[in-house]
């Protein structure tokens, strides 16, 4: 899902391989009906069909099954409704913000890509963790666990790590509201990983390690796809911890406000109480 564009409409995004449609939002009370409705903005009309039934154009079928829009501060939009939190979600400690080292580091490159460059986000973190982790994983792009997928076994339990990294909107560290917000949602959304669990999660990265070795890439920075497939067999007497974890150089540990930590206090609380996981975050000092 996108964000607000200048109208004030929210993005809808359906995507399938190389298809995708999006749909906006449109709410306003000269709209007859409810005062809202789907409007198609780019690609072709997405329908939906159930048992024997005519398929519906999405934008008929969503009037009587709207899409729930979750945001990053915890507030929740649907129909025409929006429902917003309280205020006393709290802020996300200042003092566990921890300061990376970016050094060396282009902090508005987020990706290595299929080469690894060096110089990115991900890589470095990659380097950060690699010691800590049986198993790491490239999972960046569309429809991503997370940028990196770290897995470790451990006496009593294996310790699944998502790493969700986003490039700086500026050269400088600071304390911009974009810089905290898409990220945010992003490690809130991937809460669902470990409710599906790792046979769900193997699949996954299975499917689009083929996809790599095909263009003669790997998915794996450590390890191999057996010890994943070993890794989810564990996993079916193993319970499984969940840590996500938000890694942004352009935030700044001596800039940060109320507002940027009320907005990692709102995806901290909600992380912790759908999966009991804990968020850690990474800035620069």
């Amino acid at each position: 899902m996108d964000g607000k564009e200048d109208d004030g409409c929210v993005r809808v995004m359906f995507s399938s391989g190389q298809e995708s449609t999006v749909y906006k939002i449109a709410i306003d009370c000269d709209i007859a009906g409810k005062g809202y409705e789907y409007q198609l903005v780019a690609g072709d009309e997405v329908y939906i069909k159930r048992g024997g039934a005519d398929p519906q154009p999405l934008a008929e079928h969503m009037v009587s099954d709207p899409v729930f829009v979750y945001y990053a501060d915890g507030a929740f939009s649907y129909y025409a409704h929006l429902v917003l939190v309280g205020n006393n979600i709290g802020l996300f400690p200042r003092e566990e913000i921890i300061a990376h080292d970016w050094k060396g580091v282009d902090i508005r490159k987020e990706s290595m890509g299929y080469r690894g460059e060096k110089d990115s986000i991900q890589a470095n973190f990659f380097e950060f963790i690699e010691d800590d982790y049986d198993v790491i994983i490239n999972d960046d792009g569309s429809g991503e666990a997370a940028d990196l997928v770290a897995l470790k076994v451990l006496d009593d339990e294996i310790l699944l790590t998502l790493v969700h990294c986003k490039f700086s909107s500026k050269d400088e560290p600071g304390a911009r509201l974009k810089d905290l917000y898409e990220v945010c949602g992003q490690a809130q959304r991937c809460v669902r990983w470990k409710h599906l669990n790792l046979n769900y999660l193997y699949h996954h990265i299975r499917y689009r390690q083929v996809s790599w070795r095909q263009r003669g890439y790997s998915r794996f920075l450590k390890g191999e796809i057996s010890d994943l497939a070993s890794i989810r067999n564990r996993s079916r007497t193993t319970p499984m911890k969940l840590q996500v974890i938000i890694v942004q150089p352009g935030l700044r540990l001596g800039k940060i406000n109320d507002e940027l930590l009320k907005l990692l206090g709102c995806a901290s609380v909600y992380i912790k109480k759908t999966a009991m996981a804990e968020l850690v975050v990474y800035g620069s000092a």
